[in-house]
């Protein structure tokens, strides 16, 4: 008879498949266990390096630059007031306005430049013409947005080899100033300004001179100018004498330098525009005795003047209830006037170029320049923005350099400042001989030009240009 299994006596085969099982899965418990562990030790290490060097990069970046910005004659609580304003848009750009002295402005600014010094500014006001000197230690601005506000002509003469290296601030160009009272008693109109050619302008400023007989100490009778018709014609008392022959220079396509002899060379075009300027002189419209050019428009006693932004101001000043307006000059060929912009430069060797530009587009929104022109006083501001130009109300006497700004173009010649003076001293000799010989004794007005002579003193006084 065969003996019943008892059901309670465990099965040697099926306790060691179990107790295998269970090694197994202690091993695979035990594997994601370390890996586990090794997970949460690589993120633990991967924080505490965030931990360690994400708060010195968040010092840096939060950290404010400081930069330096070099102007002349500028309303200081109006460009505070712009500072502060652009701080709160970038907190971490800090602007320290430094307004600089004209003394010795120019050469304090290209040996700064040109040595590369740190003491300067990370912006700097400079005139256009100086940026042939200096364009290798300045950065070109690419900024669109910033580029966009002005019209090609003034962009072109702030640029040089296709690269645009000054931002256009404010601009200066000559204007005509004339007294309506004036020229309301030959029945002349402010439309009729804008027919005139300059000798249409050389006829009416005589038809409306004043002069009277007088006896010299001589006892000879000489014609007297009570009222002058046009301050133009002599470089020792008319404000702009430089200015005003340079536009004729350019307006009547004179020749100033060949470029195969490599010397200048004056054109009878050249001498032309010389004539041309002395005849308000020897025409009897215009002479030294007269005083100021500005002082004596102000005073009544000269009926047109040729200024620009700061000299209306001074008018203005020194006689508020002057009946006066302003319109272009005349126009010969294709070039319509003189004018020069102030611009801001950034030096290449600083650092805060990003910051520097950053502060550029600010300060040169429409409504910023707006503001600083509203403020002008004797620190007069013409805005260089064609759409701020635009802002300036019609009525004002302003309101001729929006129309005069397109068409603004300058004399590119090398060392342009001392040609200025060559020609300055060279019709200075010429009124010399004119006033101690003739004028005083006969009355008698005679001047004699020796372009030759000029030739000499140019060449023989200033560097031969390359850049023509």
């Amino acid at each position: 008879m065969p003996i019943p299994q008892n059901q309670n006596i465990p099965n040697n085969s099926s306790t060691t498949s179990r107790k295998g099982q269970l090694l197994k899965d202690l091993i695979i418990q035990n594997k994601f266990i370390v890996f586990t562990l090794l997970g949460l030790i690589i993120t633990a290490l991967i924080i505490g390096i965030i931990l360690v060097f994400l708060p010195k990069q968040q010092t840096v970046v939060e950290t404010p630059v400081t930069i330096k910005f070099w102007t002349r004659s500028i309303n200081q609580e109006v460009m505070e007031n712009i500072i502060r304003d652009f701080e709160a848009e970038n907190p971490l750009i800090k602007v320290k306005l430094e307004v600089q002295s004209d003394t010795d402005y120019k050469n304090r600014i290209i040996t700064r430049l040109t040595s590369s010094s740190p003491n300067m500014g990370d912006i700097v006001e400079i005139d256009e013409s100086w940026i042939d000197e200096v364009y290798t230690q300045l950065l070109p601005i690419t900024s669109n947005t910033i580029l966009s506000r002005y019209t090609k002509t003034i962009l072109d003469n702030n640029t040089l080899n296709t690269l645009v290296y000054g931002v256009p601030f404010r601009f200066n160009s000559l204007v005509i100033a004339y007294n309506r009272d004036h020229l309301a008693e030959i029945n002349f109109t402010e439309e009729d300004f804008n027919k005139l050619d300059w000798t249409g302008l050389a006829i009416k400023a005589k038809s409306i001179t004043k002069t009277e007989k007088t006896i010299n100490s001589d006892k000879k009778q000489i014609e007297k100018i009570i009222r002058s018709g046009a301050a133009i014609g002599s470089p020792k008392n008319v404000t702009n004498a430089k200015d005003i022959l340079k536009l004729l220079i350019m307006q009547n396509n004179a020749s100033f330098y060949d470029s195969k002899t490599k010397k200048y060379a004056l054109d009878s075009k050249f001498e032309e525009a010389l004539k041309f300027y002395t005849e308000f002189t020897t025409q009897k419209i215009w002479d030294d005795s007269l005083g100021n050019d500005i002082k004596t428009f102000a005073e009544g006693k000269t009926s047109i003047v040729i200024v620009n932004s700061k000299d209306i101001d001074e008018i203005i000043r020194l006689n508020p209830n002057l009946n006066f307006a302003t319109a272009i000059p005349p126009q010969i060929s294709t070039i319509r006037n003189l004018s020069l912009s102030q611009s801001l430069v950034i030096p290449s060797y600083l650092p805060y170029y990003e910051q520097s530009v950053k502060f550029l587009e600010f300060l040169t929104r429409p409504e910023n320049s707006i503001k600083l022109f509203e403020a002008k006083g004797s620190d007069t501001f013409i805005p260089a923005q064609i759409t701020a130009l635009n802002k300036i109300p019609k009525g004002s006497y302003f309101a001729v350099f929006a129309d005069i700004n397109p068409t603004a173009q300058r004399i590119k010649t090398h060392n342009q400042e001392t040609v200025d003076e060559i020609i300055d001293k060279y019709l200075r000799g010429v009124y010399d001989g004119y006033y101690k010989d003739l004028a005083q004794k006969s009355g008698k007005i005679e001047l004699k030009f020796k372009s030759e002579e000029l030739e000499q003193m140019l060449n023989s006084s200033i560097p031969r240009p390359t850049n023509l």
